[in-house]
């Protein structure tokens, strides 16, 4: 599924922005940024279990990524 593999994708951003944060080195993203990804993601678990609308959910994957 595509939410599937856009949470795949992006893990390493993920965890890249917390290892900064603890090594209390400057961030790739910005905290408004982490935000957006961590909200997009959440809205993609969301939709693996049933609770968000996969229209919805595509139509905003395919706004991410232009």
């Amino acid at each position: 599924m595509l939410h599937k593999r856009a949470l795949n994708r992006t893990d390493w951003m993920v965890r890249r922005h917390q290892e900064e944060v603890e090594l209390g080195v400057a961030t790739s993203l910005t905290t408004e940024q982490y935000q957006d990804l961590l909200t997009t993601r959440k809205s993609w678990r969301e939709s693996v279990s049933g609770n968000a609308s996969p229209v919805s959910l595509i139509q905003e994957l395919k706004d991410e990524i232009g």
